[in-house]
Protein backbone atom coordinates (compact mmCIF):
# COMPACT_ATOMS: atom_id res chain seq x y z
CA UNK A 1 0.00 0.00 0.00
CA UNK A 2 1.42 3.44 -0.95
CA UNK A 3 1.97 6.72 1.67
CA UNK A 4 1.00 10.17 1.85
CA UNK A 5 3.83 12.56 3.09
CA UNK A 6 3.56 16.45 3.52
CA UNK A 7 6.48 18.34 3.14
CA UNK A 8 7.43 19.70 6.35
CA UNK A 9 4.95 17.44 8.27
CA UNK A 10 7.84 17.13 11.12
CA UNK A 11 9.09 20.75 11.23
CA UNK A 12 6.70 21.94 13.58
CA UNK A 13 4.59 24.09 11.12
CA UNK A 14 1.35 24.40 12.56
CA UNK A 15 -0.79 23.60 9.53
CA UNK A 16 -4.19 24.01 11.13
CA UNK A 17 -3.48 27.78 12.32
CA UNK A 18 -2.57 28.27 8.34
CA UNK A 19 -5.67 27.73 7.09
CA UNK A 20 -7.89 29.24 10.07
CA UNK A 21 -5.52 32.17 8.78
CA UNK A 22 -6.50 31.76 5.22
CA UNK A 23 -10.15 31.55 6.00
CA UNK A 24 -10.26 34.56 8.82
CA UNK A 25 -9.10 36.11 5.65
CA UNK A 26 -11.51 35.35 3.03
CA UNK A 27 -13.98 35.83 5.59
CA UNK A 28 -12.94 39.55 5.97
CA UNK A 29 -13.03 40.08 2.81
CA UNK A 30 -16.49 39.01 1.48
CA UNK A 31 -18.39 37.92 4.79
CA UNK A 32 -17.98 40.79 7.08
CA UNK A 33 -18.87 43.01 4.63
CA UNK A 34 -21.95 41.45 3.75
CA UNK A 35 -22.90 41.46 7.40
CA UNK A 36 -22.38 45.30 8.12
CA UNK A 37 -24.60 45.61 4.98
CA UNK A 38 -27.28 43.52 6.50
CA UNK A 39 -26.87 45.36 9.84
CA UNK A 40 -27.09 48.27 8.12
CA UNK A 41 -30.40 47.97 6.35
CA UNK A 42 -32.28 46.67 9.27
CA UNK A 43 -31.02 49.78 10.93
CA UNK A 44 -32.58 51.31 8.27
CA UNK A 45 -35.80 49.43 7.97
CA UNK A 46 -36.63 49.97 11.72
CA UNK A 47 -36.03 53.72 11.39
CA UNK A 48 -38.39 53.57 8.70
CA UNK A 49 -40.63 52.21 11.22
CA UNK A 50 -40.76 54.52 12.99
CA UNK A 51 -40.89 57.59 11.01
CA UNK A 52 -43.93 55.98 9.26
CA UNK A 53 -45.24 55.70 12.95
CA UNK A 54 -44.71 59.56 13.14
CA UNK A 55 -46.07 60.27 10.00
CA UNK A 56 -49.12 58.81 11.05
CA UNK A 57 -49.34 60.73 13.67
CA UNK A 58 -48.90 64.27 11.61
CA UNK A 59 -51.50 62.77 9.21
CA UNK A 60 -53.88 62.07 12.29
CA UNK A 61 -53.50 65.79 13.59
CA UNK A 62 -54.34 66.87 10.40
CA UNK A 63 -57.15 64.57 9.79
CA UNK A 64 -58.46 66.39 12.99
CA UNK A 65 -58.73 69.73 11.41
CA UNK A 66 -59.24 70.23 7.96
CA UNK A 67 -62.35 70.84 7.43
CA UNK A 68 -63.56 74.21 8.01
CA UNK A 69 -66.17 72.06 10.45
CA UNK A 70 -63.14 70.44 12.29
CA UNK A 71 -60.43 73.33 12.54
CA UNK A 72 -63.55 75.63 13.81
CA UNK A 73 -64.19 75.21 17.94
CA UNK A 74 -67.00 76.47 20.13
CA UNK A 75 -67.58 75.96 23.68
CA UNK A 76 -71.29 75.36 24.81
CA UNK A 77 -72.71 75.75 28.36
CA UNK A 78 -76.14 74.88 29.70
CA UNK A 79 -77.73 76.54 32.44
CA UNK A 80 -78.99 73.59 34.02
CA UNK A 81 -77.04 70.17 33.49
CA UNK A 82 -79.06 68.17 35.41
CA UNK A 83 -82.02 69.17 33.14
CA UNK A 84 -79.91 68.97 29.68
CA UNK A 85 -76.42 68.18 28.73
CA UNK A 86 -74.94 69.93 25.82
CA UNK A 87 -72.24 69.22 23.33
CA UNK A 88 -71.50 71.54 20.31
CA UNK A 89 -69.06 70.76 17.11
CA UNK A 90 -67.49 73.00 14.51
CA UNK A 91 -70.57 73.41 12.37
CA UNK A 92 -72.51 75.35 15.41
CA UNK A 93 -73.45 78.89 15.12
CA UNK A 94 -72.89 81.11 17.83
CA UNK A 95 -76.00 82.29 19.44
CA UNK A 96 -78.16 81.64 23.05
CA UNK A 97 -81.23 79.81 23.13
CA UNK A 98 -83.78 78.83 25.55
CA UNK A 99 -85.23 74.85 26.10
CA UNK A 100 -88.41 73.81 27.71
CA UNK A 101 -88.60 70.27 28.33
CA UNK A 102 -92.45 69.09 28.85
CA UNK A 103 -91.58 65.29 29.09
CA UNK A 104 -88.71 63.02 28.48
CA UNK A 105 -88.62 59.88 25.68
CA UNK A 106 -89.64 56.69 27.70
CA UNK A 107 -89.79 52.76 26.90
CA UNK A 108 -92.84 51.21 27.75
CA UNK A 109 -92.90 48.67 30.89
CA UNK A 110 -95.58 46.56 31.08
CA UNK A 111 -95.40 43.82 34.41
CA UNK A 112 -97.74 40.74 35.32
CA UNK A 113 -100.09 40.35 37.62
CA UNK A 114 -97.51 38.20 39.22
CA UNK A 115 -97.11 34.34 40.50
CA UNK A 116 -95.26 32.91 43.67
CA UNK A 117 -92.29 32.31 42.68
CA UNK A 118 -89.73 32.55 39.65
CA UNK A 119 -89.69 28.88 39.36
CA UNK A 120 -93.49 28.09 39.08
CA UNK A 121 -94.55 26.46 36.17
CA UNK A 122 -96.31 28.06 33.50
CA UNK A 123 -96.41 25.49 30.91
CA UNK A 124 -98.07 21.95 32.87
CA UNK A 125 -100.48 21.12 30.11
CA UNK A 126 -98.32 18.22 28.50
CA UNK A 127 -97.88 20.16 25.14
CA UNK A 128 -96.39 23.54 23.97
CA UNK A 129 -98.33 26.62 24.36
CA UNK A 130 -97.92 29.78 23.08
CA UNK A 131 -97.29 33.68 24.17
CA UNK A 132 -97.97 36.77 21.90
CA UNK A 133 -96.96 39.65 21.42
CA UNK A 134 -96.54 42.59 19.56
CA UNK A 135 -93.63 45.40 20.30
CA UNK A 136 -93.94 48.61 17.93
CA UNK A 137 -96.49 47.05 15.57
CA UNK A 138 -93.91 43.77 14.48
CA UNK A 139 -96.00 40.85 15.99
CA UNK A 140 -93.81 37.59 17.68
CA UNK A 141 -95.27 34.29 18.74
CA UNK A 142 -92.92 32.69 21.42
CA UNK A 143 -93.36 28.59 21.88
CA UNK A 144 -93.23 27.78 25.33
CA UNK A 145 -92.46 24.02 26.24
CA UNK A 146 -94.64 22.06 28.76
CA UNK A 147 -92.42 22.34 32.59
CA UNK A 148 -91.49 25.93 31.48
CA UNK A 149 -90.86 28.06 34.21
CA UNK A 150 -91.84 31.61 34.89
CA UNK A 151 -88.08 32.54 34.78
CA UNK A 152 -87.60 30.31 32.01
CA UNK A 153 -90.19 31.95 30.47
CA UNK A 154 -88.41 35.52 30.32
CA UNK A 155 -85.20 34.12 29.18
CA UNK A 156 -87.27 32.39 25.91
CA UNK A 157 -88.69 36.04 25.41
CA UNK A 158 -85.75 37.72 25.43
CA UNK A 159 -83.34 35.67 23.50
CA UNK A 160 -86.11 34.86 21.02
CA UNK A 161 -84.07 35.29 17.61
CA UNK A 162 -87.25 36.97 16.38
CA UNK A 163 -87.19 39.33 19.48
CA UNK A 164 -87.41 43.14 17.67
CA UNK A 165 -86.50 44.75 21.23
CA UNK A 166 -87.93 43.92 24.16
CA UNK A 167 -86.02 42.95 27.65
CA UNK A 168 -87.77 40.19 29.84
CA UNK A 169 -86.78 39.14 33.19
CA UNK A 170 -88.39 38.13 36.46
CA UNK A 171 -89.23 41.13 39.43
CA UNK A 172 -89.70 39.52 42.92
CA UNK A 173 -91.59 42.32 44.71
CA UNK A 174 -90.66 41.01 48.17
CA UNK A 175 -93.64 40.46 49.12
CA UNK A 176 -93.54 36.33 49.72
CA UNK A 177 -97.09 35.91 48.26
CA UNK A 178 -98.35 34.43 45.88
CA UNK A 179 -98.01 37.05 43.04
CA UNK A 180 -94.99 38.39 44.42
CA UNK A 181 -92.82 37.37 41.21
CA UNK A 182 -93.77 39.32 38.12
CA UNK A 183 -92.84 38.75 34.55
CA UNK A 184 -91.95 42.06 33.41
CA UNK A 185 -91.85 42.95 29.52
CA UNK A 186 -89.51 45.88 28.86
CA UNK A 187 -89.26 48.10 25.71
CA UNK A 188 -85.37 48.96 24.55
CA UNK A 189 -86.36 51.90 22.49
CA UNK A 190 -87.74 55.01 23.75
CA UNK A 191 -90.72 56.91 21.40
CA UNK A 192 -94.03 56.78 21.64
CA UNK A 193 -94.27 54.49 18.33
CA UNK A 194 -92.11 51.33 20.01
CA UNK A 195 -95.41 50.13 22.61
CA UNK A 196 -95.96 46.55 23.74
CA UNK A 197 -99.46 44.67 23.26
CA UNK A 198 -99.92 41.33 24.35
CA UNK A 199 -102.25 39.25 22.19
CA UNK A 200 -105.05 37.33 23.94
CA UNK A 201 -105.89 35.88 21.19
CA UNK A 202 -102.73 33.96 20.04
CA UNK A 203 -101.69 33.60 23.53
CA UNK A 204 -102.77 30.12 25.14
CA UNK A 205 -100.30 30.28 28.22
CA UNK A 206 -102.44 29.85 31.66
CA UNK A 207 -102.59 28.11 34.30
CA UNK A 208 -104.70 24.91 34.93
CA UNK A 209 -107.96 25.90 36.46
CA UNK A 210 -112.09 25.88 36.00
CA UNK A 211 -115.30 28.30 36.58
CA UNK A 212 -117.56 27.21 39.33
CA UNK A 213 -120.68 26.52 37.60
CA UNK A 214 -123.01 26.17 40.31
CA UNK A 215 -122.55 27.56 43.48
CA UNK A 216 -120.93 25.69 46.76
CA UNK A 217 -122.37 25.86 50.41
CA UNK A 218 -120.29 25.96 53.29
CA UNK A 219 -120.51 22.71 54.92
CA UNK A 220 -120.40 20.93 51.19
CA UNK A 221 -118.11 18.14 50.20
CA UNK A 222 -118.85 18.96 46.36
CA UNK A 223 -117.99 21.49 43.99
CA UNK A 224 -118.81 21.77 40.17
CA UNK A 225 -116.46 23.33 37.41
CA UNK A 226 -116.54 23.77 33.74
CA UNK A 227 -113.79 21.86 32.72
CA UNK A 228 -112.46 19.10 34.73
CA UNK A 229 -109.57 18.08 32.91
CA UNK A 230 -107.09 19.89 35.04
CA UNK A 231 -108.20 18.10 38.05
CA UNK A 232 -107.09 14.62 38.80
CA UNK A 233 -107.91 12.32 41.94
CA UNK A 234 -105.86 13.13 45.01
CA UNK A 235 -105.06 16.39 44.23
CA UNK A 236 -104.51 19.41 46.09
CA UNK A 237 -106.76 22.16 45.38
CA UNK A 238 -107.85 26.22 46.56
CA UNK A 239 -111.18 26.93 45.91
CA UNK A 240 -111.50 31.07 45.86
CA UNK A 241 -114.26 33.60 44.62
CA UNK A 242 -114.26 37.43 44.80
CA UNK A 243 -115.56 37.80 48.60
CA UNK A 244 -114.44 34.70 50.68
CA UNK A 245 -111.36 33.64 51.88
CA UNK A 246 -109.59 30.89 49.51
CA UNK A 247 -109.52 27.58 51.21
CA UNK A 248 -107.03 24.33 50.07
CA UNK A 249 -109.07 20.68 49.65
CA UNK A 250 -107.73 17.12 48.40
CA UNK A 251 -109.96 15.68 45.73
CA UNK A 252 -111.25 12.61 46.65
CA UNK A 253 -112.63 11.55 43.76
CA UNK A 254 -114.09 13.16 40.32
CA UNK A 255 -117.33 12.36 38.78
CA UNK A 256 -118.05 14.02 35.50
CA UNK A 257 -117.55 17.81 36.31
CA UNK A 258 -117.81 17.04 39.59
CA UNK A 259 -115.35 17.35 42.17
CA UNK A 260 -115.82 15.14 45.71
CA UNK A 261 -113.58 16.33 48.18
CA UNK A 262 -112.02 14.66 51.59
CA UNK A 263 -113.37 17.37 53.62
CA UNK A 264 -115.97 20.06 53.80
CA UNK A 265 -116.13 23.85 52.82
CA UNK A 266 -115.77 26.02 55.35
CA UNK A 267 -117.29 29.26 53.45
CA UNK A 268 -119.63 29.73 50.61
CA UNK A 269 -118.37 30.03 47.07
CA UNK A 270 -121.10 31.50 45.01
CA UNK A 271 -120.93 31.92 40.69
CA UNK A 272 -122.20 35.46 41.27
CA UNK A 273 -118.36 36.06 42.82
CA UNK A 274 -116.40 34.30 40.24
CA UNK A 275 -115.89 31.28 42.19
CA UNK A 276 -112.98 29.00 40.66
CA UNK A 277 -110.73 26.09 41.60
CA UNK A 278 -107.72 25.32 40.79
CA UNK A 279 -104.87 23.24 41.48
CA UNK A 280 -101.92 24.54 43.84
CA UNK A 281 -99.18 23.44 41.73
CA UNK A 282 -97.91 21.01 39.18
CA UNK A 283 -97.83 17.37 40.15
CA UNK A 284 -97.24 13.74 39.74
CA UNK A 285 -98.42 10.38 40.79
CA UNK A 286 -96.87 8.25 43.38
CA UNK A 287 -94.86 5.30 41.36
CA UNK A 288 -95.29 2.41 44.09
CA UNK A 289 -96.61 2.30 47.39
CA UNK A 290 -94.83 3.73 49.96
CA UNK A 291 -94.57 2.99 53.71
CA UNK A 292 -94.41 5.98 57.23
CA UNK A 293 -90.97 6.84 58.18
CA UNK A 294 -90.19 6.87 54.37
CA UNK A 295 -88.32 10.10 53.36
CA UNK A 296 -88.01 9.70 49.77
CA UNK A 297 -90.59 8.78 47.25
CA UNK A 298 -90.57 8.02 43.50
CA UNK A 299 -93.02 9.65 41.29
CA UNK A 300 -93.71 9.40 37.65
CA UNK A 301 -92.26 12.53 36.52
CA UNK A 302 -89.93 14.51 39.32
CA UNK A 303 -89.69 17.04 36.57
CA UNK A 304 -91.54 20.22 37.83
CA UNK A 305 -90.68 19.46 41.44
CA UNK A 306 -88.30 21.58 42.98
CA UNK A 307 -86.29 21.76 46.72
CA UNK A 308 -87.32 23.66 49.09
CA UNK A 309 -90.73 23.78 47.85
CA UNK A 310 -93.48 22.46 50.17
CA UNK A 311 -95.65 18.98 48.58
CA UNK A 312 -98.73 17.90 49.48
CA UNK A 313 -98.90 13.96 49.40
CA UNK A 314 -102.79 12.41 49.67
CA UNK A 315 -104.92 9.53 48.78
CA UNK A 316 -107.98 8.21 49.94
CA UNK A 317 -106.99 7.44 53.60
CA UNK A 318 -105.26 10.99 54.40
CA UNK A 319 -102.75 13.35 53.08
CA UNK A 320 -99.65 15.01 54.62
CA UNK A 321 -97.29 18.22 54.09
CA UNK A 322 -94.16 18.24 53.20
CA UNK A 323 -90.60 19.95 52.10
CA UNK A 324 -88.50 18.58 49.50
CA UNK A 325 -85.12 18.46 50.25
CA UNK A 326 -83.61 16.79 47.07
CA UNK A 327 -85.18 16.35 43.70
CA UNK A 328 -83.86 13.18 41.13
CA UNK A 329 -84.99 14.03 37.74
CA UNK A 330 -83.38 10.99 36.25
CA UNK A 331 -84.72 8.66 38.93
CA UNK A 332 -87.80 10.47 39.32
CA UNK A 333 -87.24 10.76 43.28
CA UNK A 334 -87.89 13.13 45.64
CA UNK A 335 -86.63 13.39 49.48
CA UNK A 336 -87.83 15.30 52.23
CA UNK A 337 -86.39 16.97 55.14
CA UNK A 338 -88.84 14.89 57.33
CA UNK A 339 -90.09 11.08 57.02
CA UNK A 340 -93.47 10.30 56.20
CA UNK A 341 -96.52 10.21 58.82
CA UNK A 342 -98.68 7.60 56.94
CA UNK A 343 -98.54 4.98 54.49
CA UNK A 344 -99.42 5.51 50.70
CA UNK A 345 -100.94 3.42 48.23
CA UNK A 346 -99.67 3.50 44.61
CA UNK A 347 -102.58 5.75 43.40
CA UNK A 348 -101.75 8.07 45.75
CA UNK A 349 -100.64 11.90 44.38
CA UNK A 350 -98.18 14.57 44.92
CA UNK A 351 -99.21 18.33 44.48
CA UNK A 352 -96.64 20.59 44.62
CA UNK A 353 -97.99 24.14 46.51
CA UNK A 354 -97.24 27.14 44.54
CA UNK A 355 -100.00 29.46 45.33
CA UNK A 356 -102.39 28.11 43.02
CA UNK A 357 -102.48 27.53 39.36
CA UNK A 358 -105.09 29.98 38.41
CA UNK A 359 -103.26 32.39 36.02
CA UNK A 360 -103.37 33.78 32.24
CA UNK A 361 -100.36 35.74 30.37
CA UNK A 362 -103.37 37.85 28.70
CA UNK A 363 -103.48 41.35 27.65
CA UNK A 364 -105.75 42.37 31.25
CA UNK A 365 -102.99 40.42 33.06
CA UNK A 366 -100.51 43.22 32.42
CA UNK A 367 -100.48 46.57 33.97
CA UNK A 368 -98.93 49.88 31.96
CA UNK A 369 -96.30 51.25 34.20
CA UNK A 370 -94.48 53.04 32.02
CA UNK A 371 -96.10 54.38 28.16
CA UNK A 372 -93.91 54.55 25.68
CA UNK A 373 -93.72 58.13 24.78
CA UNK A 374 -91.89 61.27 22.57
CA UNK A 375 -89.43 63.73 24.09
CA UNK A 376 -91.47 67.06 24.19
CA UNK A 377 -89.30 70.43 24.31
CA UNK A 378 -90.10 73.98 22.98
CA UNK A 379 -87.40 75.50 20.92
CA UNK A 380 -86.82 79.82 21.68
CA UNK A 381 -90.48 79.42 22.24
CA UNK A 382 -91.93 77.62 19.51
CA UNK A 383 -94.46 76.24 19.04
CA UNK A 384 -96.68 78.03 21.39
CA UNK A 385 -98.89 75.72 22.81
CA UNK A 386 -97.42 72.46 21.48
CA UNK A 387 -94.65 71.13 21.86
CA UNK A 388 -91.72 69.53 18.91
CA UNK A 389 -91.08 65.87 19.81
CA UNK A 390 -88.46 63.79 19.31
CA UNK A 391 -87.97 59.51 19.70
CA UNK A 392 -84.86 60.14 21.69
CA UNK A 393 -83.49 62.01 24.97
CA UNK A 394 -80.50 62.39 22.60
CA UNK A 395 -81.52 65.28 20.32
CA UNK A 396 -79.21 66.32 17.39
CA UNK A 397 -81.03 68.00 14.75
CA UNK A 398 -82.62 71.01 16.74
CA UNK A 399 -79.73 73.38 16.98
CA UNK A 400 -77.14 73.04 14.37
CA UNK A 401 -73.70 71.40 15.65
CA UNK A 402 -75.30 71.28 19.37
CA UNK A 403 -75.89 67.40 20.84
CA UNK A 404 -78.42 68.03 23.55
CA UNK A 405 -79.12 65.18 25.86
CA UNK A 406 -82.63 65.40 28.09
CA UNK A 407 -81.51 64.37 31.78
CA UNK A 408 -85.38 66.07 33.01
CA UNK A 409 -88.30 68.61 32.83
CA UNK A 410 -87.95 72.13 32.54
CA UNK A 411 -91.39 72.37 34.76
CA UNK A 412 -91.90 76.01 33.85
CA UNK A 413 -88.54 77.35 33.85
CA UNK A 414 -86.55 77.43 30.60
CA UNK A 415 -82.35 76.21 29.93
CA UNK A 416 -80.60 78.51 28.22
CA UNK A 417 -77.82 76.68 25.78
CA UNK A 418 -75.24 79.66 25.27
CA UNK A 419 -72.99 78.71 21.61
CA UNK A 420 -69.20 80.75 22.12
CA UNK A 421 -66.81 80.57 19.25
CA UNK A 422 -63.58 79.22 21.03
CA UNK A 423 -60.17 80.63 19.70
CA UNK A 424 -58.17 78.52 22.35
CA UNK A 425 -59.89 75.68 21.10
CA UNK A 426 -58.57 76.23 17.56
CA UNK A 427 -54.88 76.93 18.65
CA UNK A 428 -54.98 73.91 20.52
CA UNK A 429 -55.59 71.83 17.41
CA UNK A 430 -53.02 73.81 15.47
CA UNK A 431 -50.57 73.31 18.13
CA UNK A 432 -51.13 69.45 17.51
CA UNK A 433 -50.27 69.64 14.34
CA UNK A 434 -47.39 71.66 15.04
CA UNK A 435 -45.96 69.06 17.45
CA UNK A 436 -46.51 66.50 15.30
CA UNK A 437 -45.14 67.97 12.51
CA UNK A 438 -41.88 68.89 14.42
CA UNK A 439 -41.61 65.21 15.93
CA UNK A 440 -41.47 64.49 12.07
CA UNK A 441 -39.05 67.15 10.94
CA UNK A 442 -36.63 66.18 14.09
CA UNK A 443 -36.51 62.63 13.58
CA UNK A 444 -35.80 63.22 9.84
CA UNK A 445 -32.60 65.85 11.01
CA UNK A 446 -31.26 63.48 13.42
CA UNK A 447 -31.39 60.15 10.85
CA UNK A 448 -29.64 62.52 7.72
CA UNK A 449 -27.31 64.50 9.78
CA UNK A 450 -23.76 64.26 9.58
CA UNK A 451 -20.83 64.54 12.57
CA UNK A 452 -17.61 65.92 11.14
CA UNK A 453 -15.79 65.59 14.49
CA UNK A 454 -16.75 62.01 14.44
CA UNK A 455 -17.10 60.87 11.23
CA UNK A 456 -20.40 59.19 12.23
CA UNK A 457 -23.55 59.78 9.70
CA UNK A 458 -27.35 59.37 10.29
CA UNK A 459 -28.46 55.69 8.95
CA UNK A 460 -30.85 57.68 6.32
CA UNK A 461 -27.98 59.99 5.33
CA UNK A 462 -28.49 60.40 1.45
CA UNK A 463 -31.30 58.05 1.62
CA UNK A 464 -33.91 58.98 -1.55
CA UNK A 465 -36.86 57.86 0.39
CA UNK A 466 -36.07 60.03 3.44
CA UNK A 467 -35.33 63.00 0.93
CA UNK A 468 -38.65 62.76 -1.07
CA UNK A 469 -40.31 63.10 3.13
CA UNK A 470 -38.18 66.06 3.83
CA UNK A 471 -39.18 67.88 0.10
CA UNK A 472 -42.99 67.16 0.67
CA UNK A 473 -42.98 68.80 4.38
CA UNK A 474 -41.39 71.65 3.27
CA UNK A 475 -43.54 71.83 0.50
CA UNK A 476 -46.16 72.21 3.03
CA UNK A 477 -44.73 75.50 4.85
CA UNK A 478 -43.59 77.30 2.04
CA UNK A 479 -46.30 76.57 -0.75
CA UNK A 480 -49.91 78.21 -0.65
CA UNK A 481 -52.56 75.74 0.20
CA UNK A 482 -54.41 73.72 -2.19
CA UNK A 483 -57.53 75.93 -3.00
CA UNK A 484 -56.38 78.81 -1.34
CA UNK A 485 -55.60 81.51 -3.96
CA UNK A 486 -52.94 84.57 -3.66
CA UNK A 487 -54.37 88.11 -3.64
CA UNK A 488 -57.86 86.82 -3.33
CA UNK A 489 -58.03 85.10 -0.48
CA UNK A 490 -56.78 86.54 2.64
CA UNK A 491 -54.54 83.94 3.95
CA UNK A 492 -53.10 81.65 1.49
CA UNK A 493 -49.52 80.69 3.55
CA UNK A 494 -48.72 79.26 6.80
CA UNK A 495 -46.49 81.72 7.84
CA UNK A 496 -49.62 84.42 7.38
CA UNK A 497 -51.05 82.93 10.22
CA UNK A 498 -48.23 82.59 12.62
CA UNK A 499 -46.84 79.28 11.37
CA UNK A 500 -43.28 79.96 10.74
CA UNK A 501 -39.77 77.38 10.22
CA UNK A 502 -36.82 77.90 12.00
CA UNK A 503 -33.46 78.74 10.63
CA UNK A 504 -30.13 77.32 11.86
CA UNK A 505 -29.79 77.52 15.32
CA UNK A 506 -27.57 76.00 18.14
CA UNK A 507 -29.18 72.57 17.97
CA UNK A 508 -29.24 71.02 14.57
CA UNK A 509 -32.20 68.57 15.23
CA UNK A 510 -34.46 71.54 15.26
CA UNK A 511 -33.70 72.80 11.94
CA UNK A 512 -36.75 73.82 9.83
CA UNK A 513 -39.16 72.71 12.82
CA UNK A 514 -41.96 74.79 13.00
CA UNK A 515 -42.80 77.76 16.04
CA UNK A 516 -46.07 79.50 16.58
CA UNK A 517 -46.01 83.20 16.63
CA UNK A 518 -49.16 83.58 19.50
CA UNK A 519 -49.72 86.93 18.60
CA UNK A 520 -50.24 86.63 14.67
CA UNK A 521 -52.15 83.12 15.04
CA UNK A 522 -54.37 85.04 17.47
Amino acid sequence: MGTVNFSGAASGIDWNLIIEAQIAARAHRTITPLERWKDTWESKLSTFDLLRTHLSDLRSAVEDMDTPDELRSYTVQSSSTSTVEATVSGSATPGSHSLEVNQLAEAELEIHAGLDAATTIVNNSGAARYFAYSYGGEAVTVEVADGTTLEELATLITNDPNNPGIAAYVLDDGSGGATSHHLVLQGTDTGAAHTIAVDAGGTTLAGDWGVLTSNANAGSSQITVDDPSSFRQYQAIIINDDDSAAEYHIIDSIVGSTLNLQGTLGDKFSTGQNAYATPRGAGSGLAGAVGSGATQITVADATHFHVGKSVIIADGSGYEELTISAVDTTGNTITFSTSLSNNYAAGAYVTQLEGGRKFTFEDTDFSEVQAAQNAQVRFDGYPAGSWIERESNVIADLIPGVTLTLQGTTDGSPVTIAINADAEGVKAKVQAFVDAYNVVKTFLNMKTSYNVDTEDAGVLLGNYAAELVESMLREIIINTAPGFLDGTDPFTLLGQVGLETLGRTDDNSALGTIEIDDEKLS
